[in-house]
């Protein structure tokens, strides 16, 4: 919006035929500065966009000098005044995107006060003259209540936003938990439910009973029973697909394009790393792939009556 303004009061300035050197310089920089903004180089883009607020708030400063003290009489003096005061309020909005509530109202409340600051010898020196909107008393105090007016609801504005955006994160964590087993960091139960009702069909589930958890627990102690099942849940968690715990020793892998092979060759994988520290670590895997129309519930028992009978046969 800068740079289209700035575009536009030089085309004024020159079907007008107003010479104002000054006014033309000042709109060339805002000009050029904006399509570098826009237009530039990558990181010339981000540096120029973060330091945008300021440049404008200076520049219109300036702007805002010059036409009070600098070039009073300048037929574009008006224009300059007026097209100032509008545009300080999209400063304050870019401001108030730009950074938190609480800066922002900060760096937009400086701004405001340097405007009235600037204005004031200009007010007292014209409180007798009513000849214009831009003189007399009136102009700061314009500008105090009406830009002050929307600093009090930009901020509001913000602090909601600001809250609605930690709520929303602070929902995704709760929802990350409660779908999280917080020993291993796979997914959970509830998780598995989640997946297996969006989950298509031909999507092929693996169950997995972790053999002889106890006697480690009971042997070494359950922290050597917690490292059992946390490298377990590091050598689920890498190949592809979705892992999860499902009970206490008890994991289940999620694939969508997968042979049984390869999910076999998979388990002996994990195994295999898991027996450098455990050597007597075994497992039952139970696969089950989704037929057309089947529900979560009957594809989950499948799957469990497959490792169980996995589970029985290693047994005999």
């Amino acid at each position: 919006m800068p740079a289209v303004s700035a575009a536009v009061g030089l085309l004024l300035l020159r079907l007008l035929h107003l010479s104002a050197p000054v006014y033309a310089a000042i709109l060339l920089v805002i000009l050029c500065f904006g399509l570098l903004a826009l237009f530039g180089p990558a990181r010339l883009r981000g540096l120029l966009l973060v330091a945008a607020p300021q440049v404008y708030i200076t520049l219109l400063l300036f702007s805002w000098t010059t036409a009070l003290y600098v070039l009073p009489d300048h037929p574009a003096s008006g224009m300059v005044l007026l097209a100032a005061s509008l545009h300080l309020p999209s400063i304050y909005v870019f401001l108030f995107l730009q950074w938190p509530s609480r800066l922002a109202l900060r760096l937009a409340s400086l701004s405001l006060a340097l405007f009235i600051g600037l204005t004031l010898p200009h007010a007292w020196a014209t409180r007798a003259s009513s000849s214009g909107p831009y003189e007399g008393v009136g102009l700061p105090l314009t500008l105090l209540f009406a830009h002050g007016t929307l600093l009090a609801v930009l901020h509001s504005f913000s602090r909601a936003r600001d809250e609605l955006a930690h709520e929303q994160e602070r929902s995704r964590l709760m929802r990350e938990l409660a779908h999280r087993d917080h020993l291993t960091g796979l997914h959970n139960r509830r998780a598995l439910e989640d997946d297996l009702a969006g989950a298509a069909a031909g999507f092929l589930l693996a169950v997995i009973d972790i053999d002889g958890l106890k006697q480690v627990n009971d042997t070494h102690g359950h922290a050597a029973g917690d490292q059992l099942l946390q490298l377990f849940g590091e050598g689920f968690r890498q190949g592809g697909g979705r892992a999860y715990r499902i009970s206490g020793d008890e994991f289940a892998l999620l694939m969508p394009d997968t042979s049984e092979a390869q999910m076999q060759a998979r388990l002996t994988a994990v195994l295999t790393g898991v027996r450098r520290v455990f050597p007597l670590a075994a497992a039952s895997m139970g696969l089950a792939r989704r037929e057309v129309g089947e529900s979560p519930d009957s594809w989950l028992s499948r799957a469990d009556q497959a490792m169980y009978a996995r589970k029985r046969l290693a047994r005999a």
